[in-house]
């Protein structure tokens, strides 16, 4: 984003001194004659400077601004394995268990303060559906009707669910990047050749809007499943 706010800058310099330049009638000219500046020359490099200024000064705003109130948060998804190989025995699949790791770097202020209200919900499944996934059995990750309570993970229809800023206090200033942690089983749904890999989904009242706002990484991680025990 640095790139785009420093091409932007140039433009705009050379935009705006090509237009007050060729026009000999603009009041920054005029002023600077009544000052007893007439060689166009130095005429021109002062109407560049101070465009220069100008632009730089709306620029390093505008920078400011995305930087600390729009700048999208980041959510790093990980595993401790690159993949689970599954071998049948007495023809059929043991579920293994999997850890995932939702690493969350903050954005600006207005953007987290967005996102919280827009009640984003991540979707983590294996795509196509040909695993299943089940949470780890802990009361800390079972709403039993009470979302607002939990610490954000359901699992529903083999898909994982995570309510990111669930339990985010929007208000908080140091903005530090945190882990949270999750631990399932997983286990292909029948005894077949098949390398399944994981893939994410984003729900929310904007989506359109929530993707501007947080941007996603998933790791490469894949299930694979083998019928030669």
């Amino acid at each position: 984003m640095k790139s785009v706010f420093e091409a932007l800058a140039k433009f705009l310099v050379g935009f705006l001194t090509a237009i007050i330049v060729s026009n000999k009638a603009n009041i920054l000219l005029k002023l600077l004659i009544n000052m007893g500046i007439h060689n166009r020359s130095l005429q021109n490099t002062i109407v560049s400077l101070l465009v220069t200024f100008f632009v730089t000064c709306i620029v390093a705003i505008l920078d400011h601004v995305y930087t600390n109130i729009l700048f999208p948060m980041k959510i790093n998804i990980t595993s401790e394995q690159n993949e689970v190989k599954f071998k049948p025995n007495n023809n059929i699949y043991e579920p293994q268990r999997l850890n995932m790791h939702y690493e969350i770097t903050p954005g600006g202020s207005l953007t987290m303060w967005m996102l919280k209200r827009l009640n984003v919900d991540l979707l983590v499944f294996f795509n196509p559906n040909y695993i299943d996934i089940a949470l780890e059995e802990d009361k800390k990750w079972d709403f039993s009707g009470k979302e607002q309570e939990g610490l954000g993970f359901t699992e529903k229809m083999n898909q994982l669910h995570f309510l990111v800023l669930n339990s985010y206090l929007s208000e908080g200033k140091a903005n530090k990047k945190y882990t949270v942690s999750v631990g399932m089983e997983i286990c292909p749904k029948r005894i077949q050749n098949q390398e399944i890999s994981l893939d994410y989904a984003m729900k929310s009242k904007k989506k359109m809007i929530s993707t501007l706002l947080c941007k996603v990484h998933i790791c490469d991680f894949k299930c694979k499943g083998v019928t030669d025990e």
